[in-house]
This record gives structure tokens, C-alpha cells and sequence, in this order.
């Protein structure tokens, strides 16, 4: 059960990663295309979603264990 947990975490942190790095993207891309000003609060949205997804990917298998009760095979 541990294994599952864990690859569920390391999912939801990669979708935190992903969605983090698109918002960064995108807004760079806004402004060099069309010379719009930086959002401020969509770059900050999205390097703590990036951070999140990394600080998850790190403690997935800490949080796995603290969840589950059961041994794994």
C-alpha cells in the first residue's frame, strides 16, 4: 500500500511542477511577445507551485510511511 501512496504523492507533485512551470512560461512569453508587464502574482503562483511539487517529490516516501499503517510485500 506504501508503493501506491507514494506514486499518488510523486503524481500530484509532478502536476504541481508541471502547472508551476507553465504559469512561469507563460508569463515570460507574454511579456516578450507583447510586451505586457510581468504579473507579479502569477510568477509567485507559480515558483511556489514549483517549489511544493519539488518539496513533495522529496518527502513522498517520509509522507507514504506516515500515512500507511501496513507493511509492504
Amino acid at each position: 500500500m506504501k508503493r501506491a501512496v507514494r506514486s499518488v504523492i510523486r503524481l500530484g507533485a509532478s502536476g504541481f511542477l508541471l502547472v508551476g512551470a507553465m504559469e512561469i512560461g507563460l508569463e515570460f512569453m507574454q511579456h516578450r511577445l507583447h510586451g505586457a508587464p510581468y504579473g507579479g502574482w502569477r510568477l509567485i503562483l507559480g515558483l511556489a507551485l514549483v517549489l511544493a511539487g519539488i518539496v513533495l517529490l522529496a518527502l513522498s516516501r517520509r509522507l507514504a510511511e506516515r500515512i500507511t499503517d501496513d507493511f509492504d510485500e
